[in-house]
């Protein structure tokens, strides 16, 4: 009898470990179900329950970047920008730290940030909110220098706001950037603007 207690004994730290991995594999895969349930949710305009879904997601699996990244995009398209925005710099972070294999997930967050930030921008200068257009536009170029809309846009918020220097600079910018980018059209209208404006 005392033999197999020994054994027993012996035997308790592999079976605890045998108890405690399955437990984290079905976390994680649960994790994983609500995030698929959320996307389904999302991709058929279901924002609500989506983001319900990536909640619970969220939850079981805190560093859970693709969870962060669908939840900001349910956000944003139910005009919740604040949310979008916590959400997509959380996802950047995880990303970021789990570097190895997420660079795609990364650079699209990326993506999806600069864009929730130019229409943000856009969004404040239709309602003449032009000093929180420019903020806006300032985080979209700063997320990617090469965004020409948001040059001029922020030229044309600068103009609204008096400010004729910014606001040339901002388009001669923005018109480089397009004719680098070959969109001879929108280049020549900001090139009739820059004429009127100098």
């Amino acid at each position: 009898m005392r033999h197999y207690s020994r054994f027993a004994a012996s035997m308790l730290p592999a079976l605890a470990t045998l108890v405690i991995m399955p437990q984290t594999a079905l976390a994680e895969k649960s994790a994983s179900s609500y995030l698929e349930q959320g996307n389904t949710h999302k991709e058929q305009g279901e924002f609500k329950e989506a983001i319900k879904d990536l909640n619970q997601a969220i939850e079981i699996n805190p560093d859970f970047g693709k969870a962060y990244l669908n939840r900001g995009i349910a956000h944003y398209k139910q005009g919740n920008f604040n949310g979008a925005i916590n959400d997509l710099q959380k996802a950047k972070e995880i990303f970021l730290q789990q570097e190895k294999g997420q660079t795609a997930s990364y650079q699209y967050t990326e993506i999806i940030l600069t864009k929730l930030y130019y229409n943000m921008g856009v969004e404040s200068a239709k309602e003449r909110n032009f000093e929180e257009a420019i903020k806006n536009y300032n985080q979209a170029i700063i997320m990617n220098s090469n965004y020409a809309a948001a040059y001029a846009n922020r030229g044309i918020a600068y103009h609204h706001q008096k400010n004729s220097a910014k606001a040339i600079d901002d388009l001669k910018m923005a018109a480089n950037l397009y004719q680098k980018q070959d969109k001879i059209t929108i280049y020549q209208q900001i090139q009739k603007t820059l004429e009127q404006l100098q």
